[in-house]
């Protein structure tokens, strides 16, 4: 481990001072943890998440991913605790652009930066964040809500996330493939759609699961909640749309749109009595809402139908794990 110069360190966390007056005691030098007055809190809803396969924009996803998973459980994100592991030699200006990416992330969503750790760690090549976000809330969701006769509904496109990062940290190889600068400037400025947190918190009092895809994509996403909600889930193909531009990039790599990180998409489960209801606040806010899908049975080997489109045949089952098709592509990449 090797410390941050310390006034280095003074300046970083200047730009992410917590404006929250319940954080007593927030990220500061010398101190050991973070305080928080939690009076009139009923739920505390916390995740953790290591972002590792991204550079160019870690910051902002080491404030959006842990954010997500808090929102979709239906906690108001409020706190964040960041630790960074950085390659030795990365030099002060990179470290300060991922500082305002946290900054500017996090006052997007309303979190306060309370506290984390920084260092230099001998040994790694790129830049690894591990958060942690706290959230507050008077009533929770989970994934394992799932019940026969619910639509699955999927709110904005997949792989925004996989495409980010293929444009940010690959962007070379996509000019080279015949990929414009414009089109990557299209995915670039993409990168607020990460968020999910006013989607989830909209819908929470009606919706019966959210989950927030993230490695493995939508199709592991809804895997996950089948497996968590002892359910048969059929997926329909034809309703989930991919941007085009997101599909531009990942198919100069051969990857799936519906296998790769896809944080900010949300999937959820909504009794149809309040599909009406959901969709309409869903649609105040973006376009992208899909009906794609049914709960069909309860059972105890969960697993995951998908077809082409509704009513029609099978083409496939997921009933393990999905790998997630960026991080295959990076284990590639690092192999030659």
């Amino acid at each position: 481990m090797v410390k941050l110069r310390e006034e280095l360190l003074e300046e970083l966390l200047s730009l992410v001072r917590s404006l929250d007056p319940r954080v007593v005691v927030g990220p500061r030098i010398g101190e050991d943890a973070s305080v928080i007055d939690s009076t009139g809190i009923r739920y505390i809803v916390t995740h953790t998440d290591p972002i590792t396969g991204a550079c160019e924009y870690l910051g902002w996803l080491a404030v959006v991913v842990p954010s997500n998973d808090v929102a979709v459980e239906g906690g108001v994100p409020r706190w964040c605790e960041i630790a960074l592991l950085l390659p030795e030699g990365m030099d002060d200006d990179s470290l300060r652009k991922m500082f305002l990416q946290i900054k500017e992330a996090s006052t997007d969503i309303g979190v306060s930066v309370i506290g984390g750790h920084t260092e230099y760690t001998p040994g790694i090549t790129r830049p690894v964040a591990v958060s942690t976000c706290i959230g507050v809330t008077d009533h929770y969701v989970t994934t394992r809500g799932a019940s026969p006769g619910e639509l699955v509904v999927i709110v904005k496109s997949p792989a925004i996330e996989a495409a980010l990062v293929l444009a940010s940290d690959l962007r070379d190889k996509l000019l080279e493939s015949g990929v414009s600068e414009r089109d990557l400037r299209k995915i670039v400025f993409l990168r607020k759609e990460l968020s999910l947190v006013r989607e989830a918190l909209l819908v929470r009092d009606l919706v019966s699961t959210m989950h927030d895809p993230t490695e493995g994509g939508v199709l592991q996403g809804v895997y996950e909640i089948a497996r968590a909600s002892n359910a048969l889930i059929e997926v329909w193909l034809s309703e989930i749309k991919v941007r085009p531009e997101v599909k531009q990039v990942l198919e100069v790599f051969g990857v799936d749109p519906l296998r790769a990180l896809s944080s900010g998409t949300l999937i959820l489960t909504v009794r149809p009595e309040n599909l009406d209801e959901t969709l309409s606040r869903l649609r105040r806010v973006t376009d992208e809402v899909f009906i794609a899908g049914r709960v069909l049975e309860k059972t105890e080997r969960p697993y995951v139908i998908v077809k082409e489109k509704e009513g029609g045949r099978e083409k496939y089952r997921i009933e393990r794990q999905v790998p997630d098709e960026i991080m295959l592509l990076w284990s590639r990449l690092l192999k030659t």
